[in-house]
């Protein structure tokens, strides 16, 4: 069965008089129906026995009918194409418009559930968060992996992220299994992570990590917007850091000594004969 045509991304605006109220509202009553995720119903089935054909338009017609139903006043939207391009969309729109106009009141909120894996353009597997990261049931990621909850979390205060975390793999079996999902062999994981392994089959107790970004916080705390105001030394957006001036030219010998060879074109800016290209 194919899917709806992933044409990027195309959002449909219904009862669109309340979109403009979202800056002026003091929340947001809104609802997201994704509709590849209804793209079976969505095909038009013929009748058995003389009944009407089913799915297609009027299944869709009858789902919006039930979520205006259930909330007259509120607004519905309708999103199609390629769920991950969708849903950043979608999530973009979410934190533009649930931005609030200050922070006088503080709101924190723990996002959890993240999923395990993500599908990658060629339509494999990677790892969402880490390859370390603790599944919530490894029988599930076994059997349906795109559908598999990792033991993950992160921290929000007023719609920013503050930290991220996770519960990570203690047990090396575990460990295995989800190099298995990924694809890779024993002999692979060996070879990349062989010290991590090896460290596991000691007997590591379960932990965790966690990390909040006090930058994050203190700019939600004094209500400013730019996280550089409130970064004692932050550097440029060309990565240069005005109070140590560096980066700074790397001796040839340092160079030899990693292995590391510099383009001319980068010799020719460090030596003031005009600018590095970038890349």
């Amino acid at each position: 069965m194919k899917r709806i045509p992933a044409v990027f991304t195309a959002i449909l605006f219904l009862f669109a008089s309340s979109i403009f109220s979202y800056a002026a509202a003091e929340t947001v009553d809104l609802t997201i129906l994704h509709i590849n995720d209804f793209h079976g119903n969505l095909l038009p089935k013929p009748g058995k026995e003389g009944k009407p054909a089913t799915g297609g338009m009027a299944y869709l017609a009858k789902m919006v009918t039930e979520e205006r139903e259930k909330n007259p006043d509120g607004t519905l939207l309708l999103s199609a194409g390629e769920a991950k391009a969708t849903r950043a969309l979608l999530g973009r729109l979410r934190l533009e418009l649930g931005q609030p106009a200050g922070h006088d009141e503080l709101a924190f909120l723990w996002v959890v559930d993240f999923p395990v894996f993500e599908m990658t353009a060629e339509g494999g597997l990677a790892p969402a968060h880490h390859p370390f990261t603790s599944p919530q049931d490894v029988r599930e990621m076994e059997a349906h992996p795109e559908q598999a909850r990792a033991r993950a979390y992160d921290l929000v205060l007023n719609g920013t992220e503050l930290g991220s975390g996770s519960v990570r793999i203690h047990d090396p079996a575990v460990q295995r299994r989800v190099f298995s999902v990924l694809g890779i062999s024993d002999e692979e994981a060996e070879r990349r992570f062989g010290w991590f392994l090896r460290a596991l089959r000691f007997g590591t107790p379960p932990h965790a990590g966690f990390a909040v970004g006090i930058d994050r916080l203190l700019a939600v705390l004094l209500d400013e917007p730019n996280i550089r105001e409130v970064i004692p030394f932050p550097k440029t957006q060309t990565g240069v850091d005005p109070m140590t001036e560096s980066p700074t030219p790397v001796a040839d010998e340092q160079l030899r000594e990693l292995g590391i060879d510099l383009r001319l074109a980068t010799r020719a800016a460090m030596e003031g004969e005009g600018e590095a290209p970038p890349g």
